[in-house]
């Protein structure tokens, strides 16, 4: 009889503690940010499309401003992403690989700059150089 009270009042506090908790994000997306950090005054042109899935998502930004899209399990790993500035391009192609242990954020920041386009992961510094511009062919 007392370990039948031990184990009703152990899984009622399980029961309890689990129910008080916050859930739990979904670790089924990751998020890809692009900021633009060409200069004051420079817009960027961008353009991401997965190999397999929605249409594809494209846009413009100011100085400063960032855009954040998630991706899920439903569509491709790999996604291509076009920046356009002026006379000068750059394509980007994406891996994304499932978060980390415990349910990572799996956030990667693109950073555009005048020199080139960095890379970040999860918000962590440093920034690496992944690319330079080239020129646009009319």
């Amino acid at each position: 009889m007392k370990n039948l009270i031990y184990f009703v009042s152990v899984t009622a506090m399980y029961i309890g503690l689990s129910e008080a908790l916050p859930p739990v994000k979904d670790c089924n997306y990751r998020m890809i940010e692009i900021q633009n950090k060409l200069g004051s005054g420079q817009i960027l042109k961008y353009q991401c499309s997965s190999v397999v899935g929605p249409e594809p998502i494209r846009g413009l930004l100011k100085f400063n401003e960032k855009y954040v899209f998630k991706y899920s399990r439903v569509y491709s790993k790999t996604w291509i992403c076009n920046f356009d500035k002026r006379t000068h391009g750059y394509e980007l192609v994406v891996e994304l690989s499932a978060p980390k242990p415990p349910c990572n954020s799996g956030l990667r920041t693109w950073i555009v700059k005048s020199d080139g386009i960095y890379f970040e992961r999860d918000g962590k510094k440093p920034m690496k150089l992944v690319g330079r511009w080239s020129k646009n062919v009319p």
